[in-house]
């Protein structure tokens, strides 16, 4: 050993690059265990928002059909309704035609 101090700056070197490396290989890991957790919090929230959709799909599936079977129940009303005007215009149309008979059997100048 000729030179000691040599010695002496070359295991300080050899310990702080051992530091160096422990430590690299700490963060190295730390991140990973932080990265397996973001990905899990991730696909936890993944989950949780296909669930959320899933329901707004089924209500709004549900809604549908609601508005679907009141749309149904006017559409009955509606031609119930047609129906009654048709049937309104034929007493109109014969109460016109028993009008024009009276007023051709009376003549112009009335009875």
């Amino acid at each position: 050993m000729r030179n000691p101090d040599r010695w002496i700056a070359a295991a300080g070197g050899f310990v702080s690059l051992a530091t160096l490396l422990s430590l690299w290989f700490s963060g190295v890991w730390h991140l990973g265990t932080r990265l397996g957790t973001v990905e899990a919090t991730i696909d936890g929230a993944e989950q949780r928002l296909e669930a959320r959709i899933d329901g707004v799909e089924q209500r709004l599936e549900a809604g549908l059909d609601a508005v679907k079977q009141r749309l149904d129940g006017v559409d009955r009303r509606l031609d119930d309704v047609n129906g009654r005007l048709d049937g309104v215009e034929v007493r109109l149309l014969s109460i016109e035609e028993t009008l024009r008979e009276r007023s051709a059997v009376s003549g112009p100048g009335g009875p």
